[in-house]
């Protein structure tokens, strides 16, 4: 289900805090994150800017990188961070840079 407002009472912070709890526990491959994070990059393989022009899909593609930002810097700020940050950290910016059309 797609939401069909933006986040604005810090869902992408609560979400993002989830996901590094779970990764703390140090139970999933890097490629299954790797696969995770690459479904994040388009919209069921249409481009993001394509589908900007939908309040509904506009709402959804900030909501997507509002988490995914939230998420990097949860992971660079966090006091115990879980073994390979960095090299999803790198992934992460992948996947942010794939979403972004002005770079």
């Amino acid at each position: 289900m797609q939401p069909t407002h933006t986040y604005t009472a810090a869902e992408d912070e609560r979400i993002s805090y989830a996901v590094l709890r779970l990764l703390r526990r140090d139970v999933i491959e890097i490629q299954v994150l790797r696969k995770w994070l690459q479904q994040f990059a388009s919209n069921n393989g249409e481009e993001w800017l394509s589908c900007l022009s939908s309040a509904h899909m506009a709402s959804t593609y900030v909501n997507v990188k509002g988490f995914l930002r939230s998420l990097y810097f949860q992971l660079l700020l966090a006091g115990n961070p879980p073994p390979g940050t960095e090299k999803f950290n790198l992934m992460l910016v992948d996947t942010l840079k794939e979403m972004n059309f002005w770079i």
